[in-house]
């Protein structure tokens, strides 16, 4: 998410520079402002994002913290999981659930829901990956 923030910061920034060496911009100096404004708030959504997910992570339960963390950013095959804790992978898969939902609830606290996503990111793919199936199959974060 910092990445894709630091781009948009990027972009802004190169449409500043370009709005004091050329006149004839897209809708002149108007749209020139217009793009510089829209990159700049997707950025800083972006980071609330980002520190949203920090926040809410910072209060999930430490298991479910550790399991969301390696299943989701580091991407650890889950056999391999089951193997270093000793559990099935439909065990596994129960904790995982819960962790899911309980990280969900913290993000829903902050006002992070689905609505806010899609309302603010909805033109973004890695929205669509990010909104998944809960264990019953209804959408959910």
């Amino acid at each position: 998410m910092k990445k894709s923030a630091e781009q948009l910061d990027k972009t802004a920034q190169k449409i500043a520079l370009k709005s004091f060496s050329t006149l004839n911009w897209r809708d002149g100096t108007m749209g020139q402002v217009e793009a510089i404004c829209h990159y700049t708030e997707k950025r800083d959504k972006l980071m609330s994002f980002y520190n949203g997910v920090c926040q809410a992570l910072k209060h999930t339960p430490r298991g479910f913290r550790a399991l969301i963390v390696e299943v989701y950013l580091y991407n650890t095959d889950k056999t391999t999981i089951c193997k270093r804790y000793g559990v099935s992978l439909s065990t596994l898969y129960r904790y995982l659930c819960k962790a899911r939902k309980t990280f969900k609830m913290q993000l829903e606290f902050l006002g992070m829901d689905e609505s806010w996503l899609t309302q603010n990111f909805g033109d973004v793919d890695w929205v669509h990956h990010l909104i998944q199936k809960d264990c019953k199959g209804r959408p959910s974060l």
